[in-house]
Formats: structure tokens, sequence, C-alpha cells
């Protein structure tokens, strides 16, 4: 038993050693390694992450191609003696033609202002799994396109439509703990395109809505789809 734990612990440490963390700022008082999110991501392996700053300044949209990376940011209601938010122009996880996968990055702590693609066809027609989304704030559409398996949203503010593409099926994911914002009538017009879908769960989401002749409501619910 002590031979299996001590081995166990080696490889998890030898897979660390491997792992780098890069740093990202746009604020001239706080520097990081890059300027830029994409930047970081372009000189990062597989398997690393990209720790994004606080900033007054709005960070340029990047793109996750053919590795899996982590992003990190501070959060959408961050805490109040670090109040920056990491704000970003929009994102895409895709597969391209040059092979490698995107399958298992990681997008956390991010407010993005314009639209996010995650699996998005980049020259294959491959779609990417087991993506994590944690803390974010999306102020416009996200786009889940390709047949895709294990996505898992969590912690998030949705404050417009998420985007499916009704031609793919979809299967396991998971929504869980986030916020929605119904600036539409109804929840079928905030989420599109689950017509093929297995195993989507909506566990303890908040949908609130202020259209309701100028009143406003909330509802707090668990389902599977």
């Amino acid at each position: 038993m002590k031979k299996i734990i001590t081995l166990s612990l080696t490889l998890i440490l030898t897979i660390s050693v491997f792992a780098t963390v890069h740093t990202v700022s746009s604020n001239p008082s706080n520097l990081g390694q890059f300027n830029t999110i994409q930047a970081a991501i372009d000189a990062s392996a597989d398997s690393d992450t990209v720790y994004v700053y606080g900033s007054p300044n709005v960070y340029p949209s990047f793109t996750i191609s053919d590795k899996k990376i982590t992003v990190i940011g501070p959060g959408w209601a961050p805490d109040k003696n670090l109040p920056l938010q990491a704000i970003v122009a929009g994102a895409v996880i895709n597969n391209s033609a040059a092979g490698g996968s995107p399958d298992g990055s990681e997008l956390q702590g991010l407010l993005f202002t314009s639209g996010v693609y995650l699996s998005q066809s980049g020259g294959t027609n491959s779609g990417t799994n087991n993506i994590r989304v944690i803390r974010c704030q999306f102020n416009n559409t996200v786009n889940v396109d390709l047949a895709s398996n294990g996505f898992l949203f969590e912690g998030c503010y949705f404050n417009n439509t998420v985007n499916f593409n009704s031609s793919f099926t979809y299967q396991n994911f998971l929504f869980q703990n986030n916020v929605f914002f119904l600036s539409v009538c109804c929840l079928s017009s905030q989420i599109l395109g689950l017509t093929n879908s297995v195993n989507i769960r909506f566990d303890h989401n908040l949908f609130y809505s202020s259209n309701n002749a100028g009143g406003s409501n909330a509802l707090i619910f668990a389902t599977n789809c």
C-alpha cells in the first residue's frame, strides 16, 4: 500500500513540474509577464495555466486552439479589496486542422463583453469535450457549436442568450449554481438549440427577469433534459 501511495504522489508531482503558470496584466500598476491573454496562450504548452490580473482596461479577445489551457481571472464579483475584474472582448475554443486538442480547457473568472464561441469549427468537424466554465460573466452570447460532451458551467452570470447548434447532439452538460438574467420573455428564448441532447442538467440555477409588466420575478429549479 505504501508503495502505491508513494508512486501516486510521485506521478502527481511529476505532472505538476511540467505545468507552467503565465501571468497577464494590462494594468501598468500591476505588471505581468504578458500584456495580452493571447500572447500568454501562444507561449503556453499543453496543460499550462494563464492567470489574468484584474485591470481597468479591456483585454482583447483570445483563441485556445489545439491545446488544453486554463485561463483564470478574479471572477465576476471579485474581492472588495481587489475590485478590478478581468474584462475580455470575447473568446474562441476550437480544434483546427493542425492536430492537438483543446479538450479539458477551462475558463474561470472572466467577464466577456462580446461573444464566446466554444467548440467552434476551426478546420475539422471534431467537437471539443470536457470544457469547464466557472465564475464567468457573459454580457453577450455564448455559442456552443459542433457535437460536444462533458461541459460544466458553474457559478456564472448569463446576461444574454446561450446558443446551441440544433444540428448536433450534446451530451452530459451541467449548468450548476449559475444566474440567468432573462432579458427576453422566457427561458425558452434564452437557451436555444437544445433539440438533440442527452443528459443536460440544470441544477440550482437562479433565473430572474424585470420583464414582468414593470415588476420582477425569480425562479430556482433543477431539471434534466
